[in-house]
């Protein structure tokens, strides 16, 4: 169950670390379309998406992060 649960936690790892790449790349694409004049709506709505999904992803990981916590060392809340 512990190794299961660190899995699960390695994955959501991968995704956080994922979405900040894809927030990182968005922003950067955003800021070279600002400079060329470009209407840039779809783009600035495309990050908005991104960020709730990292806030998602957070959140998931921070709740696996818990539950590993709580098989490793259940005495603490």
């Amino acid at each position: 169950m512990l190794a299961q649960a660190l899995e699960r936690l390695r994955a959501a790892r991968r995704f956080v670390q994922q979405g900040e790449k894809d927030i990182y790349a968005q922003r950067n694409l955003l800021r070279r379309l600002r400079r060329r004049g470009l209407d840039v709506t779809d783009e600035v709505r495309i990050l908005a998406q991104l960020e709730e999904m990292q806030t998602q992803y957070l959140d998931h990981y921070d709740r696996v992060g818990g539950q590993v916590l709580g098989m490793v060392h259940p005495d603490i809340d």
